[in-house]
């Protein structure tokens, strides 16, 4: 497993700064970029994307990224959460002490997208 190189932190504005603390540090630690400021051309396989939110954070940040395969550490801070309580992911709070943990160790799960009017979204198959 390759270790966390540029992370590319995808939330919106109350996000960051009801987490602010989490972005801080997260910035001060490892190469971190919001979403919003990566060339869409720039995207690398090793990049991790960390997504602060909910359903919306999740499908905004696959219809910028546009690619398969995105690695990402999902933290279900949104409103509803109806993908995270589909996937019965628990929530934690964000915090950098967790990442390498999470990284290395939890499990990693493909999850089918699928396109309609040339956008693309996630959902849970209950």
């Amino acid at each position: 497993m390759q270790e966390l190189e540029r992370i590319i932190l995808c939330c919106s504005e109350a996000q960051t700064q009801e987490y602010q603390i989490f972005v801080d540090e997260l910035k001060s630690q490892k190469d971190c970029v919001f979403l919003d400021d990566v060339d869409p051309n720039d995207f690398r396989d090793s990049d991790c994307h960390i997504v602060l939110g909910g359903d919306g954070s999740l499908n905004y940040l696959l219809n910028q990224t546009n690619r398969e395969n995105s690695k990402v550490i999902y933290f279900p801070t949104g409103t509803a959460n109806d993908f995270a309580r589909g996937l019965n992911l628990t929530q934690i709070e964000p915090q950098t002490s967790l990442l390498e943990t999470i990284w290395k160790g939890a499990p990693r799960l493909k999850i089918p997208v699928w396109k309609c009017n040339e956008r693309f979204f996630i959902n849970t198959l209950d």
